[in-house]
């Protein structure tokens, strides 16, 4: 064969080795695009084999700030006069650490009777000894994940307790926020602090294998007073920037807010969290409730964004449920509130979505 004849052999083959190519290419980037659609929620997060998910269609969140509840071991590395054994608030004139049986009791016989899936606890010295109380005084209640974001200055931490799972857990603990109004004494350098974000995190929630949701759990700056209003002003901002860029990341996350705001009702912070002055919209569960149980002081909360008010059952909240007020007190002033949620996404209207709200006209989280 002469080379000429190679050459035009090889002439004629070549388009066809261009089409073979360019078929084996449009092949890979089809398969490519039947893996791509990976939830990037559950991307690296599994499920442990041997997890029983809520078998019911409803699940349920119970905050509670139990005030002060450390255990009987001090913390060599935290001054704290709470952890010595002394505390400005002792119930009924008891020990706080935790220590007296009947106050162990009352706190036992109120987390049965929350009946949570997702329980938060403000107040609480850590994960492992809620783990422990609960291996103890409550076995049968079906908790199996601990977690908190432990303070460096104080034994006072929001724990949480779950039957589900957990994925990614965000620490707020080392962020640094401003001090809403407040400036340093050289009169131009704006006042911050980050001490008290530590009792601040957020975690992603596995309900089921179709249900998820991101909680806040939240004890914010108490006390009245401009410099306490401006930190908890902050914090607000912090969660509204934190829940914003969720929502970004999954334009239909379920979010909510749970746990002690310290703040009235009506305040500033409060509607700042609602929503009246930009950001995402969040619900107060008990925004229509009067029940006078609960004083506004010790007022826990329960907040859902615009996707997850939607699943919330109607009227389900609760104030200190299932118990004659004097249980609740032996263990703190603050009873703890709870609600239900369906545990599928449903795209039906709340009717907590048409109370009104300042501001509500601009909010920009709606999924629709």
């Amino acid at each position: 064969m002469t080379s000429a004849t190679l050459r035009r052999r090889l002439l004629k083959a070549f388009p066809l080795c261009v089409l073979a190519l360019s078929a084996l290419a449009a092949g890979c980037q089809n398969t490519t695009r039947r893996v791509l659609p990976l939830r990037l929620d559950r991307a690296m997060v599994r499920v442990p084999p041997d997890q029983e998910f809520i078998p019911g269609p409803t699940f349920r969140i119970a905050t509670w700030n139990v005030g002060v509840f450390v255990d009987e071991f001090d913390d060599p590395y935290i001054e704290s006069e709470l952890d010595d054994g002394t505390t400005q608030w002792v119930p009924r004139g008891r020990d706080a650490r935790g220590l007296d049986s009947e106050r162990l009791g009352a706190f036992a016989e109120g987390v049965r009777a929350l009946e949570a899936d997702v329980l938060i606890l403000q107040g609480f010295e850590s994960p492992i000894y809620l783990r422990e109380l609960a291996e103890e005084l409550f076995p049968n209640t079906g908790y199996r994940y601990f977690t908190s974001s432990k303070s460096l200055d104080t034994d006072r931490n929001t724990v949480l307790a779950s039957r589900v799972p957990l994925g990614v857990f965000y620490s707020y603990r080392d962020v640094t926020t401003p001090i809403d109004g407040f400036i340093e004494e050289d009169g131009f350098t704006p006042s911050y602090q980050r001490q008290d974000n530590s009792q601040l995190w957020a975690v992603d929630v596995f309900v089921n294998k179709d249900y998820e949701f991101t909680l806040f759990g939240a004890r914010l700056r108490e006390g009245d007073g401009p410099r306490n209003q401006g930190i908890r002003a902050g914090q607000v901002d912090l969660i509204q920037a934190q829940a914003s860029r969720f929502l970004r990341e999954r334009r239909r996350a379920n979010i909510i807010v749970a746990g002690d705001l310290g703040a009235r009702p009506g305040s500033d912070e409060v509607q700042r969290l609602r929503g009246a002055t930009g950001g995402v919209a969040f619900f107060d569960l008990l925004q229509t409730s009067d029940d006078p149980t609960t004083s506004p002081l010790h007022r826990q909360y329960l907040m859902p964004n615009r996707n997850m008010v939607r699943e919330y059952v109607p009227e389900s909240v609760r104030i200190g449920p299932g118990l004659p007020p004097e249980t609740w007190e032996r263990v703190s002033p603050h009873q703890p509130v709870v609600a239900e949620f369906l545990a599928n996404d449903t795209r039906r209207r709340s009717s907590l979505e048409g109370l009104p709200i300042p501001g509500f006209e601009r909010r920009g989280d709606d999924p629709e």
